[in-house]
């Protein structure tokens, strides 16, 4: 389960005053209305970012959580319903929890060893971090199961799978990521790559024990270490400060995602988990609605064709750990597209859940929607999306959705009384629906030339 401790958002009344003119009286719109979102406890000094906690009760694949090749050999990690951290042990400033909870074996990999699969598990912000200018905090509880002399992985920021290995094809050298390396699986270092695989670290981060949960956490300030930025770590008792050196955090392209991934590098392996994590994300991103798949805080057109361009849902997609995945079954199908209708439906304030016809979104099966999959009619294509009149997802726009959109077709708004379409509109959709047809069968006609 996800909750959001705080929720900061964009302070816009500035522009809006500003808008407003000079006047004494713009002025007092700006007062008032930051005093009423101080009252009501909505931050303003934050961009877009917020906390989120994730107790992984259940898969977070809905809330933003996967991976890539995390489960392919030799690596075995990502979400599980085991509880090897227990719930005795508190985060820092939390309450620990029961069942569930994310990490296995990781094993460093060699760029051409097994194939050399670039592997990662985590979470997309929906937004990036930017460590010149923001901050970021993460705390939770660390447990680790196993270690090997020779292994090592990495828990922190990134822009996640593409941060495993840079040049590709070179060992050894991460990128874009700053956070904890546990060296050998237990000697926390603090490290940071940069875009090129540069990289600066801080041995002395803490280490950790073999078979008991501890707590840990990062806390990261731009302005620290006289604007160079400094990282603060704990990892079970041991506090550390790492302070970035020169302009070097000017070197990381903005962080994407939150995770672990393995040391790419040939050597053995650790096993080891995380759970009650609390961390910095944006809003839209895992801290925004499971139905939210663009990161602008919306459930809306955009969002479910993001989903019908992931392939052919009628016959199913395999998608383990994807966010796209809504109903945790690891195959994206009908089944998605309805809870996303559903889920959609009630982040907007609607009592019923969208019609797969309604390919506007606006609550209603008309004229428009039939003009949108008539221009779009295109039976045997693959390039269908919902916005185009493709109602099943099976990637073109053919008879199935035409007759899904005249069974449906409720010009008046759908969601309360059965509406009775308008006769010139029950004409037109009829004329609609022959010429619909003549087209196709026009299409399957050998040219006589």
């Amino acid at each position: 389960m996800r909750k959001a401790k705080r929720f900061p958002i964009v302070c816009r009344i500035a522009d809006m005053a500003k808008n407003m003119g000079s006047s004494r009286f713009a002025h007092q719109i700006l007062i008032m209305s930051l005093a009423l979102l101080l009252s009501i406890g909505v931050g303003v000094s934050s961009v877009d970012a917020i906390q989120v906690t994730e107790t992984f009760d259940d898969d977070p694949a809905s809330r933003g959580w996967g991976g890539v090749d995390n489960r392919s050999y030799p690596q075995d990690y990502g979400f599980s319903t085991s509880d090897i951290t227990g719930g005795t042990v508190n985060p820092p400033n939390g309450t620990a929890t029961f069942g569930g909870e994310f990490g296995g074996t990781l094993t460093r990999q060699a760029a051409t060893m097994y194939g050399g699969m670039d592997n990662f598990y985590g979470v997309d912000l929906g937004g990036e971090i930017d460590i010149i200018t923001e901050s970021f905090s993460v705390s939770g509880v660390i447990h680790l199961q196993w270690r090997d002399g020779g292994s090592g992985y990495y828990l922190g920021y990134s822009r996640g799978v593409s941060s495993y290995i840079d040049p590709p094809g070179e060992d050894g050298d991460a990128s874009n990521f700053i956070g904890l390396q546990f060296d050998d699986g237990h000697n926390g270092i603090a490290i940071l790559w940069g875009s090129g695989g540069g990289r600066d670290r801080d041995v002395g981060a803490g280490n950790l024990p073999v078979g008991t949960t501890v707590p840990f956490s990062m806390d990261y300030d731009p302005n620290g270490n006289d604007g160079r930025g400094e990282l603060t770590t704990v990892v079970n008792t041991t506090s550390h400060v790492f302070q970035i050196p020169g302009s070097n955090k000017y070197d990381l392209d903005p962080l994407t995602h939150f995770g672990i991934f393995p040391v790419s590098a040939s050597g053995a392996e650790s096993t080891v988990w995380i759970d009650d994590l609390t961390y910095t994300t944006k809003v839209g991103g895992s801290g925004g609605p499971a139905c939210d798949f663009t990161g602008d805080s919306a459930c809306d057109v955009a969002d479910i064709d993001d989903l019908f361009g992931q392939g052919n849902l009628v016959t199913g997609v395999s998608a383990a750990g994807s966010v796209y995945d809504l109903t945790g079954d690891d195959t994206l199908n009908g089944d998605d597209v309805a809870a996303w209708l559903s889920d959609a439906a009630t982040e907007n304030g609607q009592a019923s859940a969208y019609m797969s016809s309604d390919i506007d979104l606006d609550r209603d099966v008309d004229l428009t929607d039939f003009n949108g999959l008539a221009v779009n009619f295109s039976p045997g294509s693959s390039a269908g999306l919902f916005s185009t009149g493709d109602s099943d997802g099976d990637g073109d726009v053919d008879l199935s959705d035409y007759n899904a959109l005249a069974g449906s077709f409720d010009p008046t708004g759908y969601g309360g009384a059965v509406a009775v379409p308008e006769p010139v509109s029950l004409i037109l959709l009829s004329v609609g629906g022959v010429l619909v047809l003549s087209r196709r069968r026009g299409a399957m006609t050998p040219s006589s030339r």
